[in-house]
């Protein structure tokens, strides 16, 4: 399968990338295949039902306070200005400020078209060292909430937050690409390097916006 084949199906891997993230009792260690503007993309090989299948692992510095980061994270409605291959994301139930389901909607080109997902967020807090971590995993149903179609399982992925001294924050995305077709090992990590690091230049970018230049503590209930 040539790479302009693959290239062409990439907003199709962005949704594969962003799946579930089981724990392997025997996987091989992360190989580094990609660097750019300090930011580092690594992947490993793990087993898995599709033709082809890697633990995705992104790590960058951002300029912004933790809950600067994670203020933008929480726009859904400005989602689909920096998230590649996303339509739409909207909040359709709130547990407590920690918790929440989402509704996410990918915008693919044809002849793949869209999907969709329920998913439940939580935030969890160290107040020790000022890290945050957003993950977000499928759920089959929320209680109250109607959704007209099918809905996928196999969606999550993880936000690492963690402040450093020079006042920057470390960011780490960790998730799953997987494919139903065979892709060489050469094209997996020219794609994923290219559009992991495009990703954190977009959140460098869009984070800058005065709207979310918020203090340490931060309400999330009304996002």
């Amino acid at each position: 399968m040539s790479l302009k084949h693959i290239q062409r199906y990439g907003s199709y891997v962005v949704l594969l990338m962003l799946v579930q993230i089981p724990v392997y009792a025997d996987i091989e260690s992360w190989k580094q295949v990609g660097e750019e503007d300090g930011i580092a993309v690594y992947l490993r090989s793990i087993p898995t039902e599709m033709a082809t299948g890697a633990e995705i692992k992104v790590v960058g510095h951002v300029n912004s306070e933790p809950e600067s980061l994670l203020a933008l994270i929480v726009d859904y409605p400005a989602a689909s200005q920096w998230r590649r291959g996303i339509k739409k994301i909207s909040r359709v139930k709130t547990i407590d400020e920690n918790q929440w389901y989402i509704h996410v909607v990918t915008d693919l080109p044809w002849p793949i078209g869209d999907r969709q997902a329920l998913a439940l967020v939580t935030v969890e807090r160290d107040p020790q060292t000022g890290s945050i971590l957003y993950q977000f995993h499928a759920v089959p149903e929320v209680e109250g909430v109607t959704i007209e179609g099918e809905l996928m399982q196999t969606f999550g992925g993880t936000y690492k937050i963690v402040p450093q001294a020079d006042g920057t924050v470390e960011m780490t995305m960790q998730n799953i690409f997987e494919a139903p077709f065979k892709v060489p090992e050469w094209v997996i990590n020219r794609l994923v390097n290219s559009m992991s690091i495009d990703q954190v230049l977009s959140i460098r970018r869009a984070v800058q916006s005065s709207k979310y230049q918020v203090e340490k503590q931060l309400s999330l209930t009304g996002t």
